[in-house]
């Protein structure tokens, strides 16, 4: 009887500390390389990961930067990799449901989104610590009256969990 009250003891304590640690920030590099794509030497469009500390509940802020002088158009869907044995591996994403949002950016203008990376992670990658990448299309449009598109962009930006 001694016997399965402590077993059930440890396993309790086993349990209230694995949920403690999933409370407690994760050790995170941000964007260990910012996504960054130069249209000349003075023009160029940026994306990055700006959160500091993840939990579980937290959202991360995805800030895009347009430094050119077109319009900078983008929806909110993306793609998620992660770094095993060398190589980047889709993770899939088959049950988010993605608001399908066409947003702008006029010339020199930023915007900061919200995003639950930590709560994709856990549940499409079980939560695995080790380099991630994000990556997103951008269309860029010239201001003037004819709306020309100018090409299309893939961004990524990295981070790491620890």
């Amino acid at each position: 009887m001694k016997r399965k009250i402590l077993i059930l003891v440890l396993c309790t304590l086993f349990c209230l500390s694995c949920n403690d640690e999933m409370d407690q920030p994760l050790l995170i590099k941000f964007s260990t390389k910012e996504g960054k794509f130069d249209i000349n030497e003075n023009e160029f469009v940026t994306m990055q990961i700006m959160s500091e500390k993840w939990t579980n509940n937290s959202t991360q802020v995805l800030r895009i930067e347009n430094h050119t002088e077109n319009i900078l158009n983008y929806g909110t869907i993306f793609s998620l990799e992660y770094f095993n044995k060398n190589k980047w591996k889709s993770i899939p994403l088959d049950d988010v449901i993605w608001l399908t949002i066409l947003l702008g950016l006029l010339p020199n203008e930023s915007n900061d989104e919200k995003i639950g990376l930590f709560q994709m992670i856990k549940k499409y990658n079980k939560g695995k610590k080790g380099r991630y990448r994000l990556s997103r299309n951008f269309y860029l449009y010239s201001i003037d009256d004819r709306w020309d598109r100018i090409g299309v962009i893939k961004l990524s930006t990295e981070f790491e969990i620890k």
